[in-house]
């Protein structure tokens, strides 16, 4: 069961990266009255929780996830890539072992100036 209010979405960009739109409603769901994204903000997003795998690129770290049945890659958030590399400093094959550890992570999508377009993937804690 949800425990929040849902949005409707409508001609909301943001829809398929918050969780009020794409969680599953229960049977008592509550919706909001009115769409809350209005002049390029909206006070209630709340970022839609999704797993993923870390891998390496060649040139940059990244969470690979499928959404919609295709396979999709989100740049990690610099704060995550400077914790691996921080890792990386003491032990070799960084990758294998931090897909050992937890072979699926849960993130987030950070969006820029909440347009709807996504630039990073950031971990959430355990």
């Amino acid at each position: 069961m949800v425990d929040i209010s849902k949005c409707e979405g409508h001609d909301c960009p943001m829809k398929h990266n918050c969780f009020r739109f794409t969680s599953t409603p229960s049977k008592w769901q509550s919706y909001m009255a009115e769409i809350p994204y209005k002049d390029g903000e909206c006070d209630s997003y709340y970022p839609a929780i999704r797993k993923g795998e870390v891998v390496r690129s060649i040139d940059y770290w990244a969470v690979r996830y499928m959404e919609d049945g295709e396979k999709k890659f989100l740049p990690l958030h610099p704060d995550d890539v400077e914790d691996i590399l921080e890792l990386e400093k003491n032990f070799d094959n960084i990758e294998a072992r931090i897909n050992e550890a937890n072979p699926r992570y849960f993130f987030v999508k950070y969006n820029r100036k909440m347009d709807g377009e996504s630039i990073y993937a950031k971990l959430l804690g355990e």
